[in-house]
């Protein structure tokens, strides 16, 4: 995968901090329905390492859509694609997705804390 921002430093770049998650998902750039793992999250986005390498290229500013299922609730996201590559925190490719339906974000991460019914 083709790394589009990365710092200086060749590490991914971070302007929030991320919390550890491991959910399951289904997400769709419009060309086809995929299975992926969200690694982890920040308040407006997250790491999602696709099930298997895309057949179809994916380009920063790509946009795609997920539904998350946690235990018996589902969320559905949307998000951008800001970042394609090799994630050294994770250790695998994936994908770094700003996540533009922001209250669904937080209720997702609320859920998945135990702050919420």
């Amino acid at each position: 995968m083709q790394q589009l921002a990365e710092s200086p430093a060749g590490h991914e770049r971070r302007l929030e901090t991320r919390h550890p998650v491991e959910v399951q998902v289904f997400w769709t750039d419009g060309n086809r329905a995929r299975k992926g793992e969200v690694l982890d999250a920040s308040d407006h986005g997250l790491f999602l390492k696709p099930a298997w390498q895309p057949s179809d290229p994916l380009t920063g500013g790509d946009e795609i859509e997920m539904r998350c299922r946690v235990r018996d609730r589902e969320f559905d996201l949307k998000g951008e694609i800001c970042w394609l590559g090799r994630s050294a925190w994770h250790e695998t490719d994936g994908l770094g997705l700003r996540i533009t339906s922001a209250a669904t974000l937080k209720r997702l991460l609320d859920f998945l804390s135990g702050n919420s019914a």
